[in-house]
């Protein structure tokens, strides 16, 4: 019917920016979708920046403790599922010395590429807004030192 289910409740995942001078990690994802950060929703108990890098390092091995200087850069509305009524807060980060993204969980990721401003690619969930903030320097958590090209 393309409605929301209205028994699934309103769900609030994670988004991690992780970028490196003028590009950003984008995740393609197995099921078809198209591509996003990397990201999921928080377990019980778990904040919204630690369910980023968790989910991080689980779908492309990103490592732990690397968030210390991350930044929000929004909340915004999402698609969930069943097209649940959703949201994700996005950050973003540095990409940390050293690290090379890899896909670890196939079952969730089927692929990973660095994207500029200037690429087109189709964004899961609604995500392209975040992109844009990101590539425009609209964050609400301050400026980062970085350049976003």
């Amino acid at each position: 019917t393309g409605c929301a289910d209205p028994s699934l409740p309103p769900s609030v995942g994670a988004g991690l920016i992780v970028h490196d001078g003028g590009r950003v990690l984008v995740t393609e994802r197995s099921d078809g979708h198209g591509w996003c950060f990397p990201g999921g929703d928080p377990e019980d108990g778990e904040g919204y920046l630690a369910a980023a890098a968790r989910e991080a390092g689980e779908e492309v091995g990103f490592p732990p403790g690397s968030v210390d200087d991350a930044t929000l850069v929004g909340v915004y509305p999402a698609h969930g599922k069943g097209g649940a009524p959703s949201a994700a807060v996005v950050y973003a980060v540095q990409r940390p010395p050293g690290w090379v993204p890899d896909v670890i969980d196939p079952r969730e990721v089927s692929g990973v590429r660095w994207v500029g401003r200037e690429d087109r690619i189709g964004f899961a969930f609604g995500l392209e807004d975040a992109a844009r903030d990101w590539f425009g320097g609209r964050l609400l958590g301050g400026e980062l030192a970085a350049s976003r090209g």
